[in-house]
């Protein structure tokens, strides 16, 4: 690290030559570290689009949608073999993974993009909605009498997502029991896990539906398309 040039040596190079293109992470680790960095340094952040690729496998894979999809493992699975925590490595297993999910779904970066809700990414930790917070149901919502509760980080906010679901007749729960109907799971933060590769709540409801209760585990993808929007 001693002689590894600044953020400031390197900005304009970035800039250059990333250009207009679309940026590609694996979860959204390294657009939180470089949007923290830029800010740090009083430096102007691009407005690039980004797209994390564990949230494309989630959403195209089965096997892969609540967990499991961890880039080794992905990349172990579909039998690429990459020197993992390596950045040049992972760099290309992530393309990877991205070009073999646009390539069987006959689609492109930017369809996919063009396919996301259309809510703005929420990754700053202090505008994230960290609260939690239990909300009644709308008595004339059509899911009205089944409880939901989220867990990890969504493409919408926290607050929007609890409100969206209490409007649809959800009763929104802080945490899980046995009385949860539905557990929505979005990309956990690594730095909450505490050395786990899921969130306590899906750790609990995992539990849970072992023991015979019946949770559905499900994607922030598959909470919208139930509620059509």
């Amino acid at each position: 690290m001693k002689d590894a040039p600044s953020i400031f040596d390197i900005y304009g190079h970035i800039i250059q030559f990333i250009g207009n293109n679309v940026v590609v992470s694996y979860t959204n680790f390294d657009q939180r570290a470089i949007t923290k960095c830029l800010s740090d340094h009083n430096l102007p952040l691009p407005s690039w689009q980004w797209v994390d690729a564990s949230v494309m496998v989630r959403d195209t894979c089965q096997r892969f949608s609540t967990s499991g999809y961890n880039l080794a493992n992905v990349c172990k699975e579909w039998r690429y073999a990459f020197d993992h925590h390596d950045a040049l490595e992972d760099a290309k297993a992530c393309g990877f993974v991205t070009t073999t999910i646009l390539r069987e779904n006959n689609a492109s970066i930017i369809e996919w993009l063009k396919d996301q809700p259309s809510h703005p990414k929420n990754s700053s930790r202090t505008q994230r909605f960290t609260q939690n917070r239990s909300i009644e149901g709308n008595e004339e919502g059509r899911f009205f009498g089944l409880n939901i509760c989220f867990t990890g980080e969504l493409s919408i906010k926290r607050v929007e997502i609890t409100d969206i679901a209490a409007k649809q007749g959800f009763h929104v729960k802080a945490g899980v029991s046995k009385k949860l109907n539905y557990l929505v799971v979005g990309t956990p933060d690594l730095t909450l896990l505490n050395g786990h590769d899921k969130s306590s709540k899906q750790r609990k409801s995992e539990t849970l539906i072992a023991e015979g209760i019946d949770i559905n585990i499900i994607t922030e993808r598959d909470f919208l398309k139930m509620l059509k929007l």
